[in-house]
């Protein structure tokens, strides 16, 4: 028959232990005053949303092949 456990083991992470804030950090982090956005961070990182802007872009080529 199964049975619970009685005593799980839980890992426990010290709330105190945050990652060190780098120069980059602040670099990426956007700047407000109040409510209004004066710098966004994320003007230096590329933009991966929607569709890629190509120099080359694909264009319909249609074959006649007799035979």
């Amino acid at each position: 028959m199964n049975e619970n456990k009685q005593n799980t083991d839980t890992v426990w992470v010290d709330p105190d232990d945050a990652p060190e804030l780098t120069d980059e950090f602040f670099e990426r982090a956007d700047e407000y005053i109040g409510e209004r956005l004066i710098r966004s961070g994320r003007d230096s990182l590329p933009s991966y949303r929607g569709r890629q802007n190509l120099d080359n872009a694909m264009c319909n080529l249609k074959t006649r092949v007799s035979g």
